[in-house]
C-alpha cells in the first residue's frame, strides 16, 4: 500500500483538491494545532514538533519562528483577546511560553511547571491555553495529567487549580486509575480549556471524565 505522509495540508475550496505545504516547513512536520490572526486572515501560525511556524501568506510559505529550543512540541497557541501581538503556546513536557511580537521572539514563563499530582509514564503535557475575554490577564493552561494551572497576571505568576478537580474524584463515578496510582487520575486528564465571551470567568475543561465548568475563575 502507499507509505502515509504526515504534514501540514490546505484543501482549495472550489476544486476540492489536498496538497502538501513545504515551503519553509522542515521535513516530516508534524503539525499540532492551527491558530489565524484574528486581525490579519492570511497570517496563520502552526505548533509543530520543532516549535512555532507562520505564514504571512496564508500557507503558500512558511518561517520558523524566533524560538528558543529546537525539536520543542507545541501543542497549544492563544492570542491575548484585546493584544494580539501577544501570544501564548504550550509544549510538552510542560512549559509555557509567551511572545509579544507576534511570534518573532518568545520568552519562557518560568512558572509554569508540572504540578507533579499525577505522574505518569510519560511527561505532563500542557494540551490547552485559553485566555478570559473580559479579564486578558488570565490565562488557563490544562496539564495532561496534572489538572489545571492559572495565571492573573499574563503569565508571570501561576496558581494550581487542581483542588476542586481532586475533590470531584472523590465522587464514585469520577473515579478513575488508568495507568496511574491515584483516584483522581480521569480529572486530572486535562485536554482542552476554553473560556465563554458571554461569561467571562467561566472556564470550561475537557477531561478524561467528560466536561466540567467553573463559574469562579477555578475555585
Amino acid at each position: 500500500g502507499a507509505r502515509y505522509r504526515g504534514g501540514l495540508f490546505r484543501c482549495d475550496a472550489e476544486e476540492g483538491r489536498w496538497e502538501a505545504l513545504t515551503n519553509g516547513l522542515p521535513e516530516n512536520v508534524e503539525a499540532r494545532v492551527f491558530a489565524f490572526h484574528p486581525r490579519s486572515p492570511e497570517t496563520m501560525y502552526v505548533g509543530t514538533n520543532d516549535g512555532p511556524y507562520r505564514s504571512r501568506d496564508g500557507g503558500d510559505h512558511w518561517e520558523r519562528l524566533g524560538f528558543p529550543e529546537r525539536g520543542a512540541v507545541v501543542w497549544a497557541l492563544a492570542f491575548h483577546p484585546t493584544r494580539p501581538e501577544i501570544m501564548y503556546a504550550s509544549l510538552a513536557p510542560v512549559g509555557v511560553y509567551r511572545s509579544e511580537d507576534g511570534g518573532d521572539t518568545w520568552k519562557k514563563l518560568p512558572g509554569a511547571i508540572d504540578t507533579g499530582h499525577c505522574p505518569m509514564g510519560f511527561p505532563t503535557r500542557a494540551l490547552g491555553i485559553a485566555v478570559d475575554p473580559g479579564c486578558p490577564d488570565d490565562v488557563y493552561v490544562a496539564l495532561e495529567v496534572s489538572g489545571v494551572i492559572h495565571s492573573r497576571d499574563g503569565g508571570e505568576s501561576w496558581t494550581d487549580l487542581s483542588a476542586p478537580l481532586i475533590k470531584l474524584s472523590e465522587q464514585p463515578h469520577l473515579r478513575s486509575r488508568l495507568s496511574s496510582s491515584t483516584d483522581a487520575s480521569g480529572m486530572l486528564d486535562s485536554h482542552a480549556i476554553t473560556i465563554s465571551r458571554a461569561k467571562p470567568g467561566r472556564a470550561v475543561l475537557g477531561v478524561r471524565m467528560g466536561l466540567f465548568a467553573t463559574e469562579d475563575r477555578g475555585a
